[in-house]
């Protein structure tokens, strides 16, 4: 708890044992050069310490570590080290429990798609399913389908599909690129940008826009299209939290599927208008013989 809830790899004692993946122990904190802070150690009456890497498989799952006011002898040290192994087993079940719950929603969203894709023509339903089913399944704060027109003047993007958090208005409508920032090149190149914290984010105008929004973790996948626009997807959380490798997955098979809704859409609109046109074709032929 406090200033050491979360300890970065290789820092402090925790982050030691982690980085060494070797247990540390001691029954004289207050000469033990591992211990920073010898005050609140002193202050408190603590005399022992006692660290075990969580490891399974040579993987680490965390530290379990505890401070003591009295030396702690071979039985608790064995029962420490024993506790530790069956913690890291538990961990390490309980996070397959959770990458195989996240795949079988993964495949389930891709399913849905899949099916309203083919059950469907109409691109403005399948794209609000994709936003509401992104929104929901990562815990975003806002997410959209957005076209971006790099060949306007200025450049555009046109926000047409959104889901929110009650609390923030709505973003619906037509931006120009220069309020965004430069950020279109490696989108144009098919490639995702993902932005894990914003205050580290090098691009200043995407980041001060960013910040204004409130937004501290953003990504964008682009869709390839046979259109003049760039189909995008955006993904953003007011709260820091990174994207991991299955949600950036998950998003670009989402963007796959959405490409495939796409071109479906727009060799539909060609068809209609194909038609259309014969059949105007033909009336006026109609039109003439009967002259």
């Amino acid at each position: 708890n406090g200033d050491h809830k979360r300890v970065p790899v290789g820092q402090f004692k925790i982050g030691l044992i982690a980085a060494e993946r070797q247990p540390h122990l001691t029954n004289s904190v207050l000469t033990d050069p591992r211990v920073g802070d010898k005050v609140w150690a002193k202050r408190e009456g603590m005399v022992a310490f006692a660290g075990y890497p969580l490891m399974v498989d040579d993987e680490l799952h965390g530290v379990l570590a505890m401070f003591a006011r009295q030396p702690l002898g071979e039985e608790i040290l064995e029962a420490l080290q024993i506790a530790a192994e069956k913690i890291a087993l538990k961990i390490k079940r309980k996070q397959a429990e959770i990458r195989l719950r996240e795949y079988a929603e993964r495949q389930a969203l891709l399913n849905r798609l899949t099916t309203q894709i083919r059950n469907s023509l109409d691109l403005d339903q399948v794209l609000a399913i994709a936003v509401q089913e992104l929104y929901k399944i990562h815990q975003l704060n806002f997410c959209a389908f957005a076209w971006f027109y790099p060949n306007t003047e200025p450049p555009t993007w046109e926000l047409i599909q959104e889901a929110k958090s009650e609390d923030i208005m709505s973003a619906l409508g037509t931006y120009p690129a220069t309020i965004i920032g430069p950020i279109e090149d490696g989108l144009m190149r098919q490639e995702i940008l993902q932005i894990d914290d914003t205050e580290t984010y090098e691009e200043p105008i995407q980041r001060e826009f960013l910040k204004r929004c409130g937004i501290r973790s953003r990504v964008l996948v682009p869709i390839q299209t046979q259109i003049e626009a760039l189909g995008i997807i955006i993904c953003d959380r007011y709260y820091l939290q990174p994207w991991n490798a299955g949600e950036i997955e998950l998003l670009q098979a989402v963007a796959d599927q959405l490409a495939i809704a796409i071109e479906q859409a727009a060799l539909y609109s060609k068809s209609r208008a194909n038609a259309e046109e014969l059949e105007q074709t033909l009336k006026e032929l109609q039109r003439t013989q009967a002259q």
